[in-house]
């Protein structure tokens, strides 16, 4: 094994037009730590988002489709997902196809459930209560996704209709169950994810 000799300081003064092997890092005010509050808690609740229901449950509400269609005009523009700019929503009788109805109601379960936590940045006037879903309740809806998907059966009828095997949706925005989000961003991210 051989030594190797420790990388050169750069000289401030040299006419060199080689890059610096060091970058200085930049100095920035730091606030002192201060340990967690002890009131800081994760906690499970329900939370029924209209937007979020199935379409055939939310029936002649045009407030609601409004704020479904805005809501999803918000993704395809903040999270460039234009691909689901024009989904055709199931049907009531869709809804309730044997195939599907386990997989839909996982995911009407899954988006009514949130981990949710109180942020404090300057104390309580500037409380701000943020929310994600389950990761554990995600994989296993992807995981029966992904077997209703590789159905044989599913697949072909799906195939010799003209119609395209859809993929397993991913989560829209940063990691499902460590990011936390405001209630509007969570609307926005979990419409998203379901209008996949």
């Amino acid at each position: 094994m051989t030594e190797q000799a420790p990388a050169s300081t750069p000289n401030p003064n040299s006419n060199s037009n080689t890059p610096a092997l060091t970058t200085p890092i930049p100095e920035f005010p730091t606030e002192p730590l201060r340990p967690i509050p002890s009131d800081h808690s994760i906690r499970q609740e329900p939370w029924n988002i209209l937007t979020l229901r199935p379409y055939h449950k939310i029936g002649d509400n045009e407030i609601i489709h409004e704020r479904q269609q805005l809501a999803i005009q918000y993704a395809i523009r903040g999270l460039g997902m234009a691909t689901i700019e024009n989904i055709s929503h199931l049907t009531r009788s869709q809804y309730k196809t044997k195939v599907l109805q386990d997989y839909l109601s996982m995911l009407d379960k899954f988006l009514a459930t949130f981990k949710v936590t109180d942020m404090k940045p300057d104390g309580p006037k500037n409380n701000k209560t943020v929310y994600t879903l389950s990761a554990s309740g995600f994989q296993e809806l992807a995981t029966e996704l992904d077997e209703l998907l590789n159905l044989s059966s599913v697949a072909k009828s799906m195939r010799l209709k003209g119609q395209r095997v859809p993929e397993i949706p991913y989560w829209p925005e940063g990691s499902v169950g460590n990011d936390y989000f405001l209630a509007n961003d969570i609307e926005i991210i979990a419409l998203a994810y379901k209008y996949q």
